[in-house]
């Protein structure tokens, strides 16, 4: 993992529907950025591990959500229709 490129992610925090959610400092040493569907079964899985290092670290992990919608009617970086309600 090391070896590969490093992606730089923009992240919009703020509170308005357009932005996304961070939860910890801005400026802790680890910075998690997830891209969720409120639909998706993977994702509520997720959820827990990520409460899980939130509780284990404390401030020194931040975790951004970003709304990525798994469905062709909101995101058109899909091709097929996906979670109905997603968007």
């Amino acid at each position: 993992w090391k070896a590969q490129p490093q992606v730089a992610i923009p992240v919009m925090t703020g509170g308005a529907l357009e932005t996304d959610y961070r939860r910890g400092s801005e400026t802790a040493p680890v910075q998690i950025v997830e891209f969720l569907d409120f639909e998706c079964p993977a994702c509520r899985a997720l959820y827990r591990s990520m409460k899980g290092l939130e509780s284990r670290f404390g401030d020194q992990v931040s975790i951004v959500l970003k709304n990525f919608p798994l469905d062709q009617e909101c995101n058109a970086l899909l091709e097929q229709p996906g979670h109905r309600y997603a968007c």
